[in-house]
């Protein structure tokens, strides 16, 4: 009988793969979010730090691969939470 994975773990390569497919435009959206912090740090210094936490968790999901394994986890345990 062959092996069945669950739904999480179905769900969690799935997003494993966008994540990885689309590290690109991740990249160019982190780089957005940092030159608008730096751009808005003198007028909103409030949005000018939310945008720099965005711009940082963007690109540690450029950099890192653990961090992409644990956000697809998350995103997979969200997406299963109602359906058990």
């Amino acid at each position: 009988m062959p092996n069945r994975h669950s739904d999480r773990e179905r769900w969690e390569v799935l997003i494993m793969n966008m994540l990885l497919a689309y590290r690109a435009f991740i990249f160019i959206g982190g780089c957005l979010f940092l030159l608008y912090a730096g751009l808005t740090w003198m007028a909103y210094p409030l949005m000018a730090l939310i945008s720099l936490g965005l711009a940082l968790f963007l690109f540690s999901l450029v950099l890192s691969d653990q961090v992409c394994s644990c956000v697809a986890r998350f995103g997979a345990w969200l997406k299963t939470l109602g359906q058990i």
